[in-house]
């Protein structure tokens, strides 16, 4: 189950956002941004286009940074 916002007039009002994790990592099919979320037994990571965007990319593992020069 994922983290929540929630206003304060709630439960009357059920206006509620959901907390977003971002890493410092760029999805490397897309360059968008990498989100953590949590999983059944473990966190994963999920391009922030995925899937609205057309982006699949979604791993177990963060993704690694190349080398710029």
């Amino acid at each position: 189950m994922e983290d929540f916002w929630h206003v304060h007039g709630y439960p009357e009002c059920k206006n509620t956002m959901r907390i977003v994790n971002y890493t410092k990592a760029v999805c490397p099919k897309c360059g968008g941004r990498i989100e953590k979320r949590k999983g059944k037994r473990k966190p994963y990571y999920i391009c922030e286009n995925n899937p609205k965007n057309g982006c699949d990319y979604i791993s177990w593992e963060l993704p690694k940074e190349e080398n710029k020069k």
